[in-house]
């Protein structure tokens, strides 16, 4: 007697499978290449528009509504803007506090309305380009397919790939990480991505809005990359501060835990269409 088992993956499943592989693919190939490392961020929305031509399922039309560029939400705008800051700074004041911070002689030459300025301009620029170029293939594509599994899951798996996409730039580029050594900075850098994954996530989660997430992307870099032009990268700074630090880790962690996950998972046929009011609580405005 002879039993055949046919084993078939959904659409989703499969459209999920070709977006790693190509976003992934896009990565290592934009790292070799330096002359296109700066299209870089821009690879997980290309990934995420060649899946759905490859998949046959491009429907202009609804696009921007799919992917959470027609909501705004600007309710989440402020978390979005300062839970970055608020996971970032305490790493850096504590290593001042202890005197273990070097700072940049050119501290001098910088002036609050210059600060201010830089931190506007950055913003805004990341958001509308290279946070967005991210986030449409983060949360915008990837995160809705993966929320079968549960939202927590999903966004920490969603976490896992958006730290792997970055390997390539780490071990085949020019040094993406502070100095130390780099696999445990490495792995620092994945737990810290996956638990900023929940938190992104969890704010998405209100209104699937693609630009909430674009906004805490863009202020996670830009808060990052303020410290960074102030102090000195050294191994203490790049251990316990910075994107790879344990501080940061802990505070996005913490984060994550308090925020929660109201609501409950979509299946995998809701991914177009889910209404804008997203997965969280339908009480929340």
């Amino acid at each position: 007697m002879t039993t055949t088992s046919h084993f078939t993956l959904s659409p989703t499943r499969r459209q999920v499978g070709l977006f790693i592989l190509l976003v992934l693919a896009l990565g290592v190939g934009f790292a070799v290449f330096p002359v296109l490392t700066p299209f870089y961020m821009f690879s997980p929305a290309l990934a995420a528009l060649l899946t759905l031509i490859l998949t046959r399922d491009l429907r202009l039309r609804t696009l921007g509504h799919d992917l959470g560029l027609n909501r705004f939400d600007l309710r989440r705008w402020p978390a979005a803007l300062f839970l970055p800051a608020l996971a970032l700074t305490p790493g850096y004041v504590m290593l001042t506090a202890l005197g273990r911070v070097q700072w940049d002689a050119r501290l001098a030459q910088y002036t609050w309305l210059g600060g201010a300025i830089y931190v506007v301009f950055t913003l805004i620029l990341n958001t509308l380009t290279f946070s967005l170029g991210e986030e449409i293939g983060w949360r915008g594509f990837l995160l809705p397919r993966l929320l079968e599994l549960g939202p927590a899951r999903a966004s920490l798996l969603t976490g896992v790939i958006w730290a792997v996409w970055h390997y390539p730039l780490i071990f085949l580029g020019q040094g993406y990480l502070p100095p130390g050594p780099r696999l445990p900075l490495t792995l620092l850098f994945t737990l810290t991505l996956m638990a900023i994954s929940v938190v992104i996530g969890r704010l998405w989660a209100y209104r699937r809005s693609l630009w909430v997430a674009a906004l805490f992307h863009s202020a996670h870099n830009t808060v990052w990359g303020l410290w960074s032009n102030l102090v000195l990268a050294t191994p203490v700074v790049g251990l316990w501060a910075g994107e790879s630090g344990l501080i940061p880790l802990a505070l996005y962690t913490l984060l994550a835990l308090a925020l929660g996950w109201k609501g409950r998972a979509e299946p995998p046929d809701a991914v177009r269409s889910k209404p804008p009011e997203g997965i969280g609580d339908p009480r929340v405005p």
